[in-house]
């Protein structure tokens, strides 16, 4: 629909619908927003000594989302881009973000032995306007957009939220509320056979029988429930009373 669309582009805040916005208008005002949270939150209470770095750590997560990490990762990964960056600053800035609520951190469960697995996680943005505001929307990258969404509506239900880990296979989401689970597979959209088997596939060997979902963006003539399975559109998951 429309509503999600522009949702999809300039995210949740409240003054961005409010006022009406244009995209531009909205990415203005998001940057304003995480400008003053920057710099009253962490950079004045923390006494950052280099808030460039700063941005640049929080402009590079943006355009992770939805990937696996570690705050080594990150530091590897943006050193080899750009030298100067120093390992002190990412393992220290990291949680100062996630303290100012920019960013959380979800764990990665291994469905096995129901145990949290500590060398990888994902993070998530608290709204997915501040990425398209700080890197520009970029729809070869709605994937990670679709997991960010997804795991903030679960966790505006009350969900415990992690990446599962099925022997190998990744599963995008986790929610646990109250004993019951739900498992989800975000996709764009199911474009090939491959493409099924890679998202029904990772569910296979999961032995409970809570629900588990495949999300798509785009519907085809591919879609279907397959053993158990149900495939869903992004809105009309976002909007079920089913879980």
């Amino acid at each position: 629909s429309e509503v999600l669309a522009r949702f999809i582009r300039t995210g949740g805040f409240p003054t961005v619908w409010r006022n009406g916005y244009s995209e531009s208008e909205s990415y203005s005002s998001i940057n304003d927003l995480y400008n003053m949270i920057v710099k009253a939150d962490i950079i004045g209470r923390h006494r950052i000594r280099n808030p460039d770095d700063l941005d640049r750590i929080f402009d590079f997560i943006c355009g992770n989302i939805g990937n696996r990490t570690s705050l080594n990762r990150i530091f590897e990964s943006m050193h080899k881009e750009d030298p100067s960056i120093n390992r002190n600053s990412v393992y220290d800035y990291v949680p100062y973000l996630e303290e100012a609520c920019l960013i959380e951190h979800v764990k990665e469960m291994d469905l096995r032995g129901r145990s949290i697995l500590t060398s990888s996680y994902k993070y998530y943005l608290s709204d997915i306007g501040l990425r398209n505001a700080r890197l520009g929307f970029r729809s070869d990258e709605i994937a990670g957009t679709m997991e960010n969404i997804l795991y903030l509506e679960l966790r505006s239900r009350g969900y415990e939220v992690y990446v599962g880990n099925n022997k190998g296979k990744e599963i995008d989401l986790v929610g646990i509320l109250n004993g019951r689970r739900i498992y989800i597979q975000a996709c764009v959209r199911l474009s090939s056979d491959s493409v099924i088997e890679r998202e029904y596939g990772n569910f296979k060997g999961i032995e409970d029988n809570w629900p588990k979902y495949v999300v798509v963006l785009e519907n085809s003539m591919l879609d279907s429930d397959l053993d158990g399975i149900r495939t869903m559109s992004l809105e009309e998951f976002l909007l079920s009373d089913d879980y």
